[in-house]
């Protein structure tokens, strides 16, 4: 799920082109990068909204539906798919622990959940990439950047994709796409904050040169601000 530092370069030594995909409650969006010297290049974006207020059902066939549109220009191209993949207990967390070997650490934090997310995962995918360490700030512990996703909302998006004839290569956490899209922005000592308004969510990352230092959903979001703007004119 994560490879933070080569996940990109990964993507783009297999295809010339790579589809991102963002399902959201009111919006499906799609970008398209092509491969060229230096950084990838951007040659299509688009969205189609949908309804957020219909049933599960209906919903679902809405989103095949707009993602069979918005990507028929490309339904000859040999591309690599990735699908940002969110919900109130998708997360993203930078712990510091004990070192171990490798093979252990999945099992040590899945015993340690309640120190990292507010939430039981049991029936959520973890997954995790230990990351660069100073000896002189983390005292010679691991650090580590763990996300986790509720094996529902996993499988929920893959049906979506698959019924519109889509095998994604990855499913990326909303917090790692956006530190994907606007680390190299960051200055070497400033810190970035990020704040990523969505219908029904709100996610906040900050991040260093270093990557992800805290990331957060927030359960304010769009409607809301719609709904106080509503109020305040009635």
């Amino acid at each position: 799920m994560i490879r933070v530092d080569s996940f990109l370069k990964d993507l783009f030594s297999k295809k010339d082109t790579v589809v991102g995909i963002d399902i959201g409650t009111s919006a499906v969006k799609v970008a398209v990068f092509r491969r060229t010297v230096g950084i990838p290049e951007l040659v299509h974006a688009d969205l189609k909204e949908i309804s957020p207020l219909l049933e599960k059902k209906s919903r679902d066939f809405e989103i095949v539906e707009a993602l069979k549109d918005l990507l028929k220009s490309f339904a000859g191209c040999s591309s690599l798919y990735v699908a940002t993949v969110n919900c109130p207990q998708t997360a993203v967390r930078r712990l510091v622990v004990p070192r171990m070997p490798k093979h252990e650490l999945k099992g040590a934090i899945k015993l340690h959940t309640a120190q990292y997310f507010p939430f039981p995962i049991e029936s959520s995918y973890l997954d995790f990439e230990i990351l660069p360490a100073k000896p002189d700030t983390e005292g010679g512990k691991m650090v580590v950047l763990a996300a986790v996703s509720p094996k529902k909302t996993v499988e929920d998006m893959l049906t979506l994709l698959a019924s519109a004839g889509i095998r994604p290569a990855a499913l990326v956490p909303a917090p790692l796409a956006a530190k994907f899209a606007l680390s190299s922005n960051v200055s070497e000592n400033k810190a970035m904050a990020i704040l990523d308004f969505g219908f029904e969510l709100t996610d906040l990352v900050i991040l260093l040169r270093s990557g992800i230092v805290f990331s957060r959903s927030i359960p304010v979001a769009g409607k809301d601000f719609t709904q106080a703007m509503m109020a305040s004119l009635s």
